[in-house]
């Protein structure tokens, strides 16, 4: 009774928050996105550039979801934040889930690595050393799920949340950094590394861009979505 209560209350919230008369040009409204922290690095700094003339006045923060110290739909029904984005759907009656985009995986190591050069084989790929994420909702899904051969474990050196800051090790140190494709065309000129194809076979990792029911109608959620849909879809060095 309780859980029927609760979530008939967040949806009377909801909809009183609902802007029906939403207009970005005049609109202060400040919205809250969460997801894993890639997402602060690929999709924030586009969308406040893409929005800062034509919506001056709106706020858009990226609060970072990582492990599994949360639950995404109760995120989203006790609007902690306004929208989700993730590498796995959110199964949960009261949450629309819709994959937007895919993000291909590559590997990126130093322009000077004292081994590697403009290829990089299988053989090489395992013998070298590695950088890897430390968060285990998006980390280990990317190796475990995407792909469908059985792989040599990898020599894993050092160990972040930010595949940022396991990029900017890579650029100094011969450790070899698994990447979203998307990030190192963002990262890779500015930080001396060279990109390559993964050598073995291994699936996109879908985003998923998730959100409360009771928001459907929600007219600013409905252009800031698409908005962040705009920004995935398209090619990261045309941003």
């Amino acid at each position: 009774m309780h859980k029927h209560v609760a979530e008939g209350l967040s949806a009377i919230r909801f909809g009183l928050e609902t802007d029906a008369g939403f207009d970005p040009a005049t609109s202060k409204r400040e919205f809250i996105i969460g997801g894993q922290g890639y997402f602060d690095l690929v999709v924030l700094p586009p969308l406040l550039q893409k929005i800062s003339d034509i919506a001056p006045h709106i706020t858009v923060n990226l609060k970072s979801y990582e492990d599994d110290h949360f639950t995404p739909s109760q995120v989203l029904s006790e609007r902690e934040a306004d929208l989700f984005l993730a590498a796995l759907p959110i199964s949960h009656p009261s949450i629309v889930t819709t994959q937007v985009a895919e993000e291909a995986l590559v590997v990126v190591y130093a322009k000077n690595h004292p081994r590697l050069g403009s290829t990089l084989s299988f053989e090489q790929f395992f013998a070298e050393k590695h950088t890897a994420l430390t968060s285990r909702r998006f980390g280990n899904y990317l190796f475990s799920s995407l792909v469908d051969q059985v792989l040599p474990a990898r020599r894993v050196h050092y160990q972040s949340e930010s595949m940022l800051n396991l990029m900017a090790t890579a650029s100094v140190t011969d450790l070899l950094c698994f990447t979203p494709k998307r990030l190192a065309d963002m990262w890779a000129e500015k930080l001396g590394l060279q990109i390559q194809p993964l050598p073995f076979e291994i699936r996109s990792v879908p985003t998923f861009m998730c959100w409360h029911k009771a928001k459907q109608q929600d007219k600013g959620l409905i252009w800031l979505r698409e908005q962040i849909e705009a920004i995935l879809c398209a090619n990261p060095q045309s941003i």
